[in-house]
């Protein structure tokens, strides 16, 4: 059960890289909680996750001089955002191509314009991974005739630093908060039609915009 439930959220002493606006998660955590009525911008929403600043770059692996590799390796370094130490997230090959989270985030300002709200951002698996979501202006009834629910959309974007991943986009009803939310999104990818997934082996940026 323990395993089910795991946040992973990347914890450092106190502080945590993770920021929400509105009602507190199941896990009762985050750097920030902004009041539900706050308008987030970009930046702030950045800051407050912990995901500013990570200056996430290749460097190239360093093989002794007598060792003979058939391929070249780099190291993805970031900018520990809690001490400014530097993490090796992960070892990839010479095709990885390096998005910054402020890149991941940045398409937000025109989607806010519009009307969307940031709801939250966070870091898990120790970095390797960072999402954030803002809460669409519209929403949907499910049984109108009885129940009438109110249900709300939410714009997902995720993408991983350690090549597990592409850069994603989806729209979906789940508030992703952690890693289990995140991981509640899985059963449903590749039946959604609303779902895009980016190659980050060298693909425009301005694709993203679409969404």
């Amino acid at each position: 059960m323990e395993g089910i439930m795991a946040h992973n959220l990347e914890i450092f002493g106190r502080e945590v890289a993770f920021a929400l606006r509105g009602e507190p998660a199941w896990h009762n955590l985050a750097n920030v909680l902004f009041d539900e009525n706050a308008h987030v911008t970009t930046q702030e929403m950045l800051d407050s996750a912990k995901l500013l600043n990570w200056n996430v770059e290749l460097e190239q692996v360093q093989f002794p001089a007598d060792y003979r590799s058939v391929s070249e390796s780099f190291m993805v370094k970031r900018t520990n955002p809690f001490d400014g130490g530097t993490d090796v997230l992960a070892v990839v090959g010479d095709r990885y191509k390096v998005y910054q989270n402020e890149e991941l985030f940045a398409f937000g300002d025109n989607l806010t314009d519009g009307g969307a709200e940031w709801e939250s951002a966070g870091s898990i698996k120790n970095g390797r991974q960072v999402f954030g979501s803002l809460v669409l202006p519209n929403e949907f009834t499910l049984d109108a005739q009885g129940a009438n629910d109110k249900v709300k959309s939410y714009l997902l974007v995720t993408t991983s630093h350690d090549g597990s991943s592409a850069i994603q986009a989806l729209v979906t009803p789940v508030r992703v908060v952690c890693q289990n939310t995140l991981n509640l999104l899985c059963v449903v990818l590749s039946n959604n039609s609303r779902f895009a997934t980016l190659k980050t082996l060298a693909v425009a940026w301005s694709r993203l915009a679409r969404f």
